[in-house]
């Protein structure tokens, strides 16, 4: 008997195809996952990974950096735009101050309830 336990056969090591390294390199959360598979090297699958963690690095840094840019430079300006029309604003001749609107009225006379006149010690007959 030999070495080998697949009935003589060896095993045999996959290279890398173009199109999944291509596809590792620019989509690495889906496709790296097909470097588990049988056959590929240990190296293959360290670099595959590594470059997995660098891309999710690099994307989140990506992310917070253009956060920041659109904070400090799309919010913070329209603040300061909107800083700046509200005092002039508030500094027309032609504003007037807010008041609260006054309070709504009693309900209407006929809407008050009379007692009937049959209860005892009420004006009416009673029973």
């Amino acid at each position: 008997m030999g070495s080998c336990m697949n009935n003589g056969a060896h095993a045999t090591k996959r290279r890398v195809s173009l199109a999944l390294g291509l596809g590792v390199f620019f989509i690495s959360p889906i496709f790296v996952w097909f470097l588990i598979g049988k056959g590929y090297s240990l190296l293959a699958r360290f670099l595959g990974f590594a470059w997995l963690v660098v891309s999710i690095f690099a994307v989140s840094w990506l992310v917070m950096s253009w956060l920041v840019f659109v904070y400090f430079f799309g919010l913070a300006s329209s603040v300061i735009s909107a800083t700046v029309d509200l005092a002039t604003f508030a500094t027309s001749p032609d504003v007037v101050p807010y008041s609260a609107p006054a309070p709504a009225p009693a309900p209407a006379e006929r809407f008050k309830l009379d007692p009937p006149p049959w209860l005892p010690g009420k004006t009416g007959t009673g029973l």
